[in-house]
């Protein structure tokens, strides 16, 4: 139970109760009035409370529960904490105001032009302006919307892409709210079998990330997240599978702003029961469960795939819900079980000869790996043989994300804050013992052998040893000149330093090699 309070002026207006992550499922009061229920642990849910609430004090009463028949699509392999562990909070918003809208962005085939076109849901008939800015922030232009909708052209657009995240602002104004959405303009295309950014034949260098902290469980803060993506970044890690559910909605501004693609998935995972996906009352669920993803994160230019769901077979449940999910958005669509409808094969843990076999079959979809480089115990596993073949063979291939980022080990009260413990350590059962501890990291974030493996192997800048006294350098970022960076090297005798200088580095497109000289 929580108490709220509420001035006049507020308890006039439109209140929408928030709530961004409960497990499993949830009922709600509010000042003793039933106002709803709701269940898909890691999906948002929405109340319009305005006629529950009053001037002054309120009550809010939540009725969580441990299981529901949910839980049977939320098997996934994690541990396993029940409650509220995201954010829950109101929003007091006008009575004509802007519901909902939704930011489509084609870019020309030819990238020389982009638009940006906006659906707005209106409730009422607020009246609204609307403005875009540049990535610099400079103002560019300005829109009315005209029956719903707002359309803005953008010349020799700054595009987004991991390596170059560039942002416009679009502000929505009516004369009591202003709404700023950070917009990306990327185009992605499947041409044949092979995957495109911006034009450009991309590879994703990706983890596998749950949301876990070793004191809070599920709950992360935002100071945790931020720890995250800046470990990932510094680690040459550009990509990221949401596994297995959608995250905290804060992270998808941080991946968008810090430049990280998205394999964005479901909460779905029924590995118990994989005959629930060809069961037809079972549909709705399934289509709840990914429609209700697309919804919330639509917005994301680093969201650039949807995936349905994880290790749930296959069945006409997925149809329904990849049909329903093309019913709103044009992206393209992973899941691991079902390549038939896919718009990408899709592969785990296949050995480096099978992985090879597989690509070299004449399909005519791109070739992923959700999960492959097993990081359990101390390695990742022939990580430098996967990407020998696919950054240097295979044009097919997109890349793989490892799993996985993060030992779900969790501390216990009262014990020491670096002794962690897992599955069976707290006389559960079932349990996958230690099972849950297979990350690149450790679940304080500390830097493991594993991830400085993963560094070297994904590194966009390769060195070469050539003839004396010079170092050959191989630029394998998509989009960065080697311009962008500067060089600094140190030369040891016995351990001493007798020579240390950094330059900048020369012009060097990207696939380019060039070479500087070194007095070694």
């Amino acid at each position: 139970m929580k108490e709220f309070s509420l001035t006049e002026e507020e308890a006039a207006q439109k209140i929408y109760l928030n709530f961004d992550g409960v497990d499993s499922c949830y009922y709600v009061w509010v000042n003793g009035t039933f106002v709803g229920y709701s269940q898909i642990s890691h999906s948002g849910s929405e109340f319009d409370i305005t006629d529950k609430v009053t001037t002054g004090n309120n009550r809010l009463t939540v009725l969580v529960l441990k299981w529901c028949d949910g839980t049977y699509l939320e098997d996934q392999d994690k541990l396993r904490f029940t409650g509220i562990f995201r954010d829950v909070y109101l929003l007091v918003r006008p009575a004509d105001h802007i519901r909902d809208y939704f930011v489509h962005t084609p870019v020309s085939e030819d990238l020389t032009k982009a638009e940006i076109l906006v659906d707005l849901d209106l409730c009422g008939t607020p009246a609204i302006t609307a403005k875009l800015y540049a990535p610099d922030g400079e103002f560019l232009t300005a829109a009315t919307p005209a029956d719903g909708k707002v359309q803005f052209s953008v010349n020799t657009p700054d595009l987004w892409n991991a390596e170059h995240p560039a942002l416009y602002t679009l502000v929505l104004s009516t004369p009591e709210e202003v709404i700023a959405q950070k917009v990306g303009l990327r185009r992605i295309d499947i041409k044949g079998n092979v995957i495109y950014i911006n034009g450009v034949n991309f590879k994703i260098k990706g983890t596998n990330r749950h949301d876990s902290n070793p004191f809070t469980g599920a709950a992360v803060t935002r100071e945790q997240l931020l720890t995250d993506l800046k470990l990932m970044k510094e680690h040459n890690i550009n990509a990221i599978r949401t596994s297995h559910y959608p995250n905290d909605p804060k992270m998808y501004a941080l991946y968008d702003y810090y430049g990280l693609y998205v394999m964005d998935e479901a909460d779905l995972e029924c590995h118990g029961n994989m005959s629930l996906s060809n069961r037809k009352n079972w549909e709705g669920a399934y289509i709840d469960r990914v429609v209700r993803m697309i919804e919330r994160d639509k917005n994301h230019p680093s969201v650039i795939f949807w995936s349905m769901g994880n290790e749930s077979g296959s069945g006409q449940n997925f149809e329904a819900a990849y049909k329903a999910a093309k019913e709103i958005d044009n992206r393209y669509i992973h899941y691991e079980g079902m390549n038939n409808i896919a718009d990408m094969d899709s592969r785990m843990y296949p050995s480096i000869e099978s992985m090879i076999e597989q690509d070299k079959q004449p399909h005519d979809k791109p070739f992923f790996l959700c999960e492959y480089a097993h990081a359990m115990g101390n390695a990742v596993g022939n990580l430098e043989e996967y990407w020998d073949y696919i950054e240097n063979h295979s044009e097919r291939m997109i890349g793989g994300c490892i799993w996985d980022w993060v030992d779900q080990g969790i501390n216990m009260p009262g014990q020491s804050p670096t002794c962690y413990y897992f599955g069976g350590s707290f006389g559960d059962y079932p349990n996958d013992n230690d099972f849950c501890c297979n990350g690149l990291t450790t679940p304080d974030r500390q830097i493991t052998p594993k991830l400085w493996e993963v560094k070297k192997v994904y590194q966009y800048i390769t060195f070469e040893h050539n003839e004396k006294n010079s170092i050959g350098l191989r630029n394998r970022y998509c989009f960065l000149n080697l311009r962008h960076f500067k060089l600094h090297y140190t030369i040891l005798k016995n351990g001493i330093p007798i020579a240390e200088e950094e330059f900048g580095l020369p012009d060097g497109k990207p696939g380019e090699h060039r070479t500087v000289q070194i007095p070694y």
